[in-house]
């Protein structure tokens, strides 16, 4: 494992969610029973308007919280956060990207997760429009939603696909739900952001995001 737990309480070991989202999950080297503690998890509270030149209104509330192992609402939350371009990326990573990127156009977000890809640093697809804005490009979501009415369906549809017993073990990929709920909501992307790698998976996606939001 390339990182070390924090601490150990109760038998239990717990890890900073840096070290579990720019490595991977402590899963992946056999650990079963782990907590994943946020130092001082920033909420996003309230709506947030995104116009087009990114004027956005909104604010921050600080709460110290352990999180479950995996809570699929929380890492939601955090992925739509790093879509609409809040989080942070080190600037070796933002180096890395500049140095090798060679796709300028709207077909840029491709080209950095290429980037990201061939470095082995897919964990870091999500904060594309993190590292695009550092690089000096447009705001990649812009428009009027309300991300709490964004958060507050998903949270439904969570709830739905576990009580519903639905042929299917694991929930859609994140991104892709997160993807089409804000569009769903009034929000427009100013570069191309493909849903999925393959086109075959679109049909079967699809048919289970509109089951889940019927």
């Amino acid at each position: 494992m390339p990182y070390s737990e924090i601490r150990i309480f109760d038998g239990v070991p717990e890890y900073k969610r840096t070290d579990v989202e720019a490595c991977g999950h402590p899963g992946l080297w056999g650990v079963q029973k782990y907590l994943v503690i946020d130092d001082v998890e920033m909420e996003l509270v309230g709506m947030w308007r995104h116009e087009d030149n990114f004027d956005c209104h909104a604010r921050f509330r600080k709460k110290p919280r352990p999180t479950h192992r995996y809570s699929r609402v929380e890492r939601f939350e955090t992925m739509l956060g790093h879509l609409m371009g809040f989080g942070s990326v080190s600037d070796e990573i933002i180096q890395l990207v500049a140095d090798e990127l060679q796709v300028w156009d709207e077909y840029v977000w491709e080209g950095i997760e290429k980037v990201l890809s061939d470095n082995g640093k897919t964990s870091y697809v999500n904060r594309i429009p993190v590292i695009m804005e550092k690089l000096g490009f447009r705001q990649v979501v812009v428009g009027k939603f309300d991300v709490g009415e964004i958060e507050h369906e998903f949270e439904r549809i969570s709830r739905k696909f576990d009580a519903s017993g639905m042929d299917r073990k694991y929930f859609p990929k994140l991104r892709y739900v997160g993807l089409r709920m804000l569009v769903d909501y009034g929000a427009k992307f100013n570069y191309m952001i493909p849903l999925v790698k393959t086109d075959c998976k679109i049909k079967p996606l699809d048919f289970i995001y509109n089951k889940l939001r019927s």
